[in-house]
């Protein structure tokens, strides 16, 4: 009986030894698993704390995408109805510029107009006076007797001697009428040039 309990006691002995090595294989296993979990849980906080950062960031760059939006949005605004009112204010001065345009070309037409009148009348009073001048001439050198003679001999009166004596002649004519023609070229070139300017 006493060996028999030896025997069992030796067994148990042995079973105890080797639940001993699998509970130190068990003890380390568990030192391994915790130290592996405690690293995890570290790299984890990390994780955690670097997607904290990354959404304070985030929502950092939206709100100052946010104001540089609002501020674009005011600065085109404002450049908008700057160039608005500059743009208004050119189309004034261009329509003021267009009112006085419009003046000085009607007054260029006008004193063109006035200064071709004003010619034809000075050369036509420089002709009055000119043939005048060749009439009373002529008429010194005609006595009043001879008039009378030329009316008897004509059967006119002497005023119409008078008349005929201040016909103008063919070439004082031909030279009246091209004077004539080159103002109205005069005039004519001042038009075109006030139409295509």
């Amino acid at each position: 009986q006493v060996k028999a309990l030896a025997e069992d006691c030796s067994n148990k002995k042995t079973s105890i030894d080797s639940l001993k090595q699998r509970l130190n294989v068990a003890t380390k296993e568990k030192s391994q698993y915790e130290q592996m979990y405690h690293k995890a849980k570290d790299e984890l906080e990390k994780k955690d704390l670097k997607l904290t950062n990354l959404e304070s960031k985030i929502i950092e760059t939206e709100c100052a995408m946010t104001e540089l939006e609002t501020a674009a949005s005011q600065q085109l605004h404002g450049l908008a109805k700057e160039s608005r009112q500059a743009l208004e204010t050119v189309q004034k001065k261009l329509l003021l510029t267009n009112d006085k345009a419009e003046e000085l070309l009607t007054f260029v037409k006008a004193l063109t107009g006035e200064l071709q009148h004003s010619v034809q009348e000075l050369r036509t009073k420089i002709k009055q006076a000119k043939k005048m001048g060749e009439l009373r001439a002529y008429k010194k050198g005609l006595s009043q007797e001879s008039v009378q003679l030329a009316a008897s001999i004509l059967n006119v009166s002497t005023t119409d001697i008078e008349e005929i004596l201040e016909v103008e002649d063919d070439e004082e004519t031909a030279k009246t009428k091209v004077e004539f023609e080159k103002d109205k070229e005069w005039l004519q070139y001042i038009q075109n040039l006030i139409e295509s300017q």
